[in-house]
C-alpha cells in the first residue's frame, strides 16, 4: 500500500533496522533515545504521515542533504507528543516515564511495551494480533474490557473455554460466565465465592475448574494496573 506524506501519495518506505539514536537536543546531550520504527509501524500498526506529517522532501530527495538545523526540545518531541503527551508532563518527569525512551549510555536499553503494565496481560489470539485490531484510533485510549464490545457475535453456549489454556471440568462447562468472573471483568482472576463458601476451602487458582491445556504450565499472570499506564 502507499502512504499519505505531505498529501502526497508515496511509495512504502522500509523501516530503519536501528532504533538507538544519540540526543540531539543541545539541553540533553548524556543521554541516548530509542524509537522502534518496526514496532510502531507493525505491532502498532501506524502510517509513516501519522509522525511525519511535516517532513520535507527535501530531507529524501534532495541532491545534497540540507545540514539539519538545531531543534528545540519541544520540536523534537512534536511527532510523539500526539500519543505520548501524558509521558512527557511533569508528572512524568518526576516518575522518571522519560526513562521510557532516554537513558544514559551504559546502562540497560528501555524495555519494549508489555501490555501487562495496563492490567491486562494478553494471552492466546491476542497476543498475536496488531494494537489496531482493538484500539483502532489513535491515539490509544483504554477499552471497555467486555468481550462482546469486539466479538458482537460471542456468547457462552458457543465459546470454546480451553483457547484460554483452562478446559472447564463438567461441574463448570454449564455456568454462566459471571459465576466465577464477577462483573464480567474477564482481565481480573476468577473468584470461587459466588458457589463455595470459605470454609470449603476452594479459591482459585490453588483449585482449578479442569484442567490446564498444557499441562501444569501456568496461565499469564494478571497484575494491577499501572497508573501511569495504559
Amino acid at each position: 500500500t502507499k502512504d499519505d506524506v505531505l498529501t502526497q501519495m508515496h511509495p512504502p518506505i522500509p523501516e530503519p533496522d536501528g532504533d538507538v539514536y544519540p540526543s540531539r537536543v543541545p539541553e540533553i546531550t548524556e543521554t541516548q533515545v530509542i524509537f522502534r520504527h518496526r514496532e510502531h509501524a507493525h505491532r502498532y500498526g501506524l502510517r509513516c504521515v501519522e509522525c511525519h506529517r511535516e517532513s520535507s522532501c527535501a530531507r529524501c530527495h534532495a541532491s545534497e542533504r540540507p545540514a539539519e538545523q538545531p531543534r528545540t526540545v519541544a520540536e523534537h518531541h512534536a511527532p510523539c507528543i500526539r500519543c505520548h503527551r501524558q509521558d512527557m508532563n511533569l508528572a512524568a518527569r518526576a516518575e522518571d516515564r522519560c526513562q521510557r525512551c532516554h537513558w544514559k549510555e551504559g546502562q540497560p536499553k528501555p524495555e519494549s511495551f508489555d501490555h501487562a503494565s495496563t492490567g491486562w496481560a494478553l494471552s492466546g489470539y491476542h497476543q498475536d494480533r496488531s494494537c489496531r485490531e482493538c484500539h483502532v484510533h489513535v491515539p490509544f485510549v483504554k477499552l471497555d474490557r467486555d468481550c462482546s464490545r469486539c466479538h458482537s457475535d460471542w456468547s457462552p453456549a458457543t465459546f470454546d473455554h480451553q483457547v484460554t489454556g483452562q478446559i472447564l471440568d463438567e461441574n463448570h462447562a454449564e455456568q454462566d460466565c459471571d459465576a466465577c468472573h464477577v462483573e464480567r471483568r474477564f482481565d481480573r482472576p476468577p473468584t470461587c465465592d459466588d458457589c463455595h463458601e470459605k470454609d470449603e476451602g476452594i479459591s482459585f487458582p490453588a483449585k482449578r475448574p479442569g484442567p490446564l491445556t498444557g499441562g501444569e504450565a501456568a496461565l499469564p499472570e494478571v497484575r494491577e494496573p499501572d497508573p501511569g499506564g495504559e
